[in-house]
């Protein structure tokens, strides 16, 4: 009788990773979907698939950012960074969110949230976001800035980018 017990666990066991499996096989299945539709430029069906996505996983990071990169092109700013915001709550280490954050910050002509998560995005280590501090580094001080806030500004961007 407990042989039976047991083995009824093991498969309980066995179906709930199995089924974990499955919808996790599901949701990159989606998310693909929606990456070929992106490349083929029908961003509303891309929005779409990665969607399904996050409703068979709703912690698919990658598909929220994606999907908020879809809603940028489509000019949906808002629904994107609420797309960005996700994807950092599920992980806040995640850099490509804060630079693609950051990237609508600047579209949305807040430059000072821009350029913080741009600055988060490079401290994360994301390439292209310490060659855009690179490049403000660069264009700031062709601007009239005090010699103080000239050095401040230095001395942040030389410290992301060690």
């Amino acid at each position: 009788m407990g042989m039976v017990s047991i083995n009824r666990n093991l498969v309980a066991d066995n179906n709930s990773i199995g089924e974990n499996t499955r919808k996790k096989d599901k949701s990159l299945y989606y998310y693909q979907l929606g990456d070929h539709s992106r490349l083929q430029g029908s961003y509303k069906d891309a929005i779409n698939q990665f969607t399904l996505a996050i409703k068979v996983n709703p912690k698919f990071l990658q598909a929220y950012n994606s999907r908020g990169n879809c809603k940028v092109i489509l000019n949906d700013y808002y629904g994107a960074l609420s797309d960005y915001n996700k994807a950092i709550k599920i992980n806040p280490k995640y850099p490509l969110a804060y630079k693609n954050r950051g990237i609508v910050y600047i579209k949305l002509g807040d430059s000072k949230k821009a350029f913080d998560n741009i600055m988060i995005a490079a401290k994360l280590g994301d390439f292209d976001a310490k060659k855009m501090i690179e490049n403000i580094y660069k264009d700031t001080f062709g601007l009239e800035l005090s010699q103080e806030k000239r050095d401040s500004l230095k001395n942040k961007i030389k410290e992301i980018l060690k």
